[in-house]
C-alpha cells in the first residue's frame, strides 16, 4: 500500500477530504491532514477528523467470524447465514428476514444488501439508521420535486445574503461549513445570519437573530412568513405560474388554519381576510417568540432574496418532520429563491454516507437509483437485475422493523455498521426484541459494542482506514473512501461478506464481484438504464461513469451528480445547483399541502419536562470510534443532561449532581448540567453514551415512539420525562479511578468510563458499600498500595506502584467537587515515579508545572482553561489574540463560540 492516500472522513455529511500517511503500518500509526484539494473542505478538519489517527489501533477490534460466541471459519458462517436464510424463505416466506444498515457503510457495500435483498431474497424489509436522521428530508424533497434532490452546494452558504440555520448546529454539527460560513461573513459585512433554535447552541454566537422557537412549531413559523409575505406583494408569481403548481390552494388552507388559531387564541372570529398583526400574533403565542424578533426576521426574508436556509435533526426528527420540510421549500418556491447561487432550501446530512445510501435505495421504501417503488420501477430494477424474487412492495421502517422482530414477525435480522440498542428509540424494547431473535447476525468493528452483545453470528468488518469504496456528501458529491492500512485480522468488506452470503445462497452469478469498483460501475450503469421509466429522465443520473477502469476508479476526484453518459463534458460547475427555473418548466415543482404545523407531542404531565437529544462537538454517534481518542474525551467527558436554572431550583438540583430521568419508556442517570442555554421546560442530552462508556445513561431510553406518518422518522425532541436528584443515601461518595488497564463499571448508580493518555479512567458515585467492594476488587489485583485518609473531609486516596508505575489511583470524597487534578494523575500513567517526593505527589494529586492545563476547549490542539487563563492575563483581550497566543481555533474553529464565552 502507499505510504499517502487521498481519501474522505468518516464522519459527519461534509465529506471533507483527507491526506492520510502511514508512519508505521505494524503499529497502524497515521499521520492525518485536511486535503487542500477536496472541494468540500479545502483543507480544514475539525477535533473528530483531526483526531481519526487516533482510532486506528486494533484495541476493541472484532476480528474474527463468531457463532454463538464461538471463532468460526468465514466459509462457516456464511454458509450458517445462507442456510437459515433458506430455510426461512421456504418455511414462511422471504419477509421474516431483515436488515438494518447504516449511512456509515460505503455505497458499494449498500447497493450490494439492497440488492440481495429487494431482487434475490425478495424481501423489502431493509432499513437503515438515515431512517433517524434523514428520512423527513427524503420525503419532502420527494413530495416537493417528485425525486429525493438536494438543489444546493456549499457555495450557497458562503454567497448567500441571508443564510437561516433551522434545527441545525452547524458549529458543532458541521463545523467545517460553519468556518466557511463565518469566513464569508467576515469579508461580506452585510451577510446576516439567522439561528432557529430552542436552545441556545454555538452557532448562535455571532448571529444576528436567534430565534429561540417553542420546540414543534418551526412548519407553523415559516407557513406564517410565507402569508405575510404574500400579504407583502413579495410572491414571484412569474416564477410560481411557470415552475411550481399547488401555491393558491395551500395559500388559503394556511390562512384557515391560522384562522382557526386565531380563534382559538383570541376568541374573536377575524374578518373577510387574516391580517398581517393577526398572523403575527399566533406566531408570538403559538411559536414563543418576541414580537420585535419576528419582525426582524420577516424584515430579513422580505429584503434578501439570496436566502439559503440550512436544516438538519432539528427539523428533521419530528412527528410532523416531513411537514417541517415542506414548510422550508413551500416558502423558498413561493419567492423563487431556489436553484439560484446563494437561494435555495439546504439539507444537510448527518452521516458520511447517507446520500450515497439514498441512491442505491438504501430506506425500506426506496428502490435503487431513485427509480420509484411502483409496477414500471420496480419491473426495471428487476429487469436490469435479472432478479428472481423482486420484491411487490416497500417493507417496513426502522421503527416497525424491530417491532416485527419483537413479536416474531422477522425471525432474522442483520445489522450492519451499526448500534440499534443505543441508537434507535424506545432503547430497551429493542434490546427486548433481539433477546427474542432466533437469528441475530452483526458485522462489526468493535468486538463489544452494545448491539453485537446480543449477536448469534458476528462478523469482522473493515473499518476505516481499511475499507475501499464511495461515499457522498450532502452537495451530491461523490467522493473515494481509500485503504492505507491492511485489514485487521479477519476482518473482510461488508460488500464482500454479503455476496459471499448471496453466493451461498445458490446466486452465484449476480454477486460474483472481486472488487468494489465492478460493483460501483454496476450501480453507474443502472442510474442510466433507470431513465424515462415514467416518462422523465431521473436527475439522479451518473451513467458517465459506468464504464471507468479500475485505474479510473482509483484515482477518481471527487465529483457532484448528475452525471449523465449523453452529457460527457459536464463539469461540477454545471451541475452544483438542481432546480433550477428553466429545469422547473419540464419538472414542475408542488408547494405542498401540511397535514400538522404544530407538531403533535408526547402526551404528558404537567411535572415532566420535555427532552431534547443530539450531539455533542467532539463526540460521533455511539462513540464506538471517538470514544478511543482520548483527546476527544477531553472537552466534556461525561454523559449530562442539560437543565434550565429555574427547572433545577425548583426540583433542588444542583450542577453536578447524579439525576435521574424516567418515563413510560425507560430511564437513565446522568449528571446535571445546570444551564440558562434552553428554555425554562425543556432538556438536552446527548445522544452519545452506551454501555460500553456508562452505566444506564443513554438517552434512547426515554425517547418514546413516535414517528411521523409520512416519513416513519422517530421524534427524538418530543418525549417527556421526569427528573428527580438521586437521593444521597444512594450517592454519598462520588470519586474516581485511574487505571492502566481497562476496569469493568462497577454496579454504582453512576459509573462512566473514559479513554484517557496511557489508559482509562472511571468515574463513580454510590454508596461507601459499594466503593469498598470497588476497593476489594482492585487490591485483589495488587495489594501493594499506598493510602492516605482526611477524616475531616471524608477524602480517601489510594495509589498503587509497581516497578515506579503508576497501576491505578482511586480516590473518593464526600465533596461533590473535591479532589486531585484528573489530567495530572492521567498523564502520570505514562511517566516513572522513583522518589518519595513523587509518590507524595501523585497521593496529593498536585500538578507540576506545565501538566495542568485545566478543562479542556479546544480539542484539536488540548488547550485548556488555564492555558487560556494565562494568556488573558498577558494581555489577550480578543479572540483572535487568545488565538495567536494559544493556537486555540486555528484548526477546525468549533470552540471559538467558547473562547468568546471564556472571555
Amino acid at each position: 500500500m502507499p505510504n499517502e492516500v487521498r481519501t474522505t472522513c468518516a464522519y459527519c455529511g461534509v465529506g471533507c477530504g483527507i491526506r492520510a500517511r502511514v508512519t508505521d503500518v505494524d503499529q497502524r500509526q497515521v499521520q492525518i491532514e485536511g486535503d487542500k484539494l477536496h472541494p468540500a473542505n479545502l483543507g480544514r478538519l475539525c477535533s473528530k477528523g483531526s483526531a481519526l489517527g487516533e482510532t486506528l489501533h486494533l484495541e476493541g477490534r472484532c476480528l474474527h467470524p463468531r457463532i454463538q460466541g464461538k471463532r468460526a471459519s468465514w466459509k462457516e458462517a456464511t454458509r450458517f447465514i445462507a442456510d437459515r436464510f433458506n430455510a426461512l424463505i421456504a418455511d414462511g416466506g422471504p419477509e421474516q428476514i431483515g436488515m438494518y444498515l447504516s449511512g456509515q457503510l460505503l455505497t458499494e457495500d449498500y447497493y450490494v444488501a439492497n440488492k440481495l435483498m429487494k431482487g434475490f431474497i425478495g424481501s423489502a424489509n431493509v432499513d437503515t439508521n438515515s431512517r433517524l436522521c434523514m428520512s423527513s428530508a427524503v420525503a419532502g424533497h420527494k413530495r416537493t420535486f417528485g425525486e429525493d434532490l438536494v438543489p444546493a452546494c456549499y457555495e450557497d452558504l458562503e454567497i448567500a445574503d441571508l443564510l437561516i440555520l433551522a434545527g441545525a448546529n452547524l458549529a458543532w454539527c458541521h463545523p467545517v461549513l460553519h468556518q466557511r460560513v463565518l469566513a464569508a461573513r467576515a469579508a461580506n459585512p452585510d451577510k446576516r445570519l439567522v439561528v432557529i433554535d430552542p436552545r441556545r447552541t454555538a452557532s448562535c454566537d455571532g448571529a444576528d437573530l436567534h430565534l429561540q422557537i417553542r420546540p414543534g412549531t418551526d412548519a407553523l413559523l415559516f407557513s406564517g412568513v410565507l402569508l405575510i409575505m404574500q400579504a407583502r406583494r413579495r410572491i414571484d408569481n412569474a416564477f410560481v405560474a411557470s415552475c411550481t403548481f399547488g401555491l393558491e390552494d395551500i395559500l388559503a388552507e394556511t390562512c384557515r388554519a391560522f384562522t382557526a388559531l386565531y380563534l382559538e387564541l383570541t376568541g374573536a372570529q377575524p374578518g373577510d381576510e387574516l391580517s398581517e398583526d393577526q398572523v403575527l400574533q399566533v406566531l408570538e403565542s403559538h411559536c414563543d417568540l418576541p414580537l420585535d424578533e419576528l419582525n426582524t426576521f420577516l424584515t430579513l426574508v422580505e429584503q434578501q432574496p439570496r436566502m439559503t436556509t440550512v436544516f438538519s435533526m432539528g427539523i428533521n426528527q419530528a412527528s410532523n418532520g416531513t411537514d417541517k420540510v415542506n414548510s422550508i421549500t413551500n416558502l423558498h418556491l413561493a419567492l423563487g429563491r431556489i436553484g439560484k447561487p446563494g437561494a435555495a432550501p439546504f439539507s444537510m446530512t448527518g452521516q458520511p454516507n447517507a446520500m450515497g445510501g439514498r441512491e442505491v435505495g438504501g430506506l425500506s421504501n426506496q428502490l435503487a437509483a431513485h427509480l420509484p417503488f411502483n409496477e414500471a420501477g420496480m419491473a426495471a430494477l428487476g429487469e436490469f437485475w435479472q432478479a428472481p424474487n423482486m420484491v411487490k412492495g416497500p417493507g417496513l421502517p426502522a421503527v416497525d422493523l424491530f417491532d416485527a422482530v419483537y413479536d416474531g414477525r422477522i425471525k432474522a435480522i442483520w445489522i450492519m455498521g451499526t448500534n440499534p440498542v443505543v441508537s434507535l428509540p424506545n432503547a430497551d424494547r429493542i434490546k427486548a426484541a433481539l433477546q427474542r431473535c432466533p437469528l441475530v447476525i452483526v458485522s462489526e468493528c468493535i468486538q463489544d459494542s452494545a448491539t453485537a452483545a446480543y449477536a448469534d453470528v458476528l462478523l469482522p468488518a473493515t473499518g476505516w482506514g481499511e475499507k475501499d469504496g464511495t461515499v457522498t456528501n450532502s452537495e451530491r458529491r461523490i467522493s473515494r473512501q481509500r485503504a492505507f492500512l491492511p485489514a485487521a485480522g479477519e476482518a473482510r468488506p461488508d460488500w464482500w461478506a454479503l455476496a459471499s452470503v448471496a453466493r451461498d445462497m445458490g446466486h452465484e452469478d449476480a454477486f460474483d464481484y472481486d472488487s468494489s469498483h465492478e460493483i460501483f460501475s454496476e450501480h453507474a450503469r443502472l442510474s442510466g438504464h433507470a431513465q424515462g421509466e415514467d416518462g422523465l429522465g431521473r436527475v439522479f443520473d451518473i451513467s458517465q461513469l459506468g464504464e471507468l477502469s479500475a485505474e479510473v476508479y482509483d484515482a477518481l476526484e471527487p465529483k457532484q451528480w448528475p452525471l449523465p453518459a449523453r452529457s460527457e463534458s459536464a463539469t461540477p460547475d454545471d451541475v452544483s445547483r438542481l432546480c433550477s427555473s428553466q429545469w422547473l418548466l419540464s419538472h414542475r415543482a408542488e408547494i405542498v399541502s401540511l397535514g400538522s404545523l404544530i407538531a403533535p407531542a408526547e402526551v404528558t404531565s404537567p411535572s415532566r419536562l420535555r427532552l431534547n437529544t443530539g450531539r455533542i462537538r467532539d463526540q460521533w454517534h455511539t462513540m464506538t470510534r471517538t470514544g478511543l481518542a482520548p483527546r476527544l474525551n477531553r472537552h466534556i467527558d461525561e454523559p449530562f443532561v442539560a437543565i434550565h436554572i429555574s427547572d433545577a431550583a425548583s426540583r433542588d438540583i444542583q450542577s453536578g449532581d447524579c439525576v435521574r430521568l424516567s418515563n413510560n419508556w425507560g430511564d437513565a442517570v446522568v449528571k446535571a448540567q445546570i444551564s440558562a442555554d434552553g428554555r425554562p421546560g425543556e432538556l438536552f442530552m446527548p445522544m452519545h453514551w452506551s454501555e460500553q462508556f456508562a452505566r444506564r445513561s443513554g438517552c434512547n431510553a426515554l425517547v418514546a415512539p413516535l414517528v411521523d406518518p409520512v416519513s416513519a422518522q422517530p421524534d427524538n425532541k418530543g418525549s417527556s420525562v421526569d427528573v428527580t436528584r438521586i437521593p444521597r443515601a444512594e450517592v454519598s461518595w462520588r470519586g474516581f479511578v485511574v487505571s492502566k488497564v481497562k476496569l469493568p463499571l462497577p454496579e454504582m448508580p453512576y459509573a462512566a468510563r473514559i479513554r484517557c493518555e496511557g489508559g482509562y479512567r472511571l468515574e463513580l458515585a454510590g454508596t461507601e458499600a459499594q466503593w469498598l467492594d470497588l476497593e476489594r476488587n482492585l487490591n485483589a489485583t495488587d495489594p501493594a498500595t499506598i493510602e492516605s485518609n482526611d477524616s475531616f473531609r471524608g477524602d480517601v486516596r489510594r495509589i498503587c506502584l509497581q516497578d515506579g508505575q503508576l497501576i491505578y489511583a482511586s480516590f473518593r470524597c464526600l465533596m461533590k467537587d473535591a479532589g486531585p487534578n484528573r489530567l495530572f494523575l492521567e498523564s502520570a500513567l505514562l511517566r516513572t515515579h522513583e522518589t518519595q517526593d513523587e509518590v507524595l505527589t501523585l497521593l496529593a494529586g498536585r500538578a507540576s508545572d506545565g501538566i495542568d492545563c485545566g478543562a479542556i476547549v479546544c480539542a484539536c490542539l488540548s488547550v485548556g482553561e488555564r492555558t487560556l487563563e494565562a494568556a488573558v492575563l498577558d494581555g489577550a483581550q480578543t479572540v483572535n489574540a487568545l488565538s495567536l497566543a494559544t493556537r486555540a481555533g486555528t484548526n477546525c474553529g468549533s470552540c471559538l463560540p467558547e473562547l468568546k464565552r471564556f472571555l
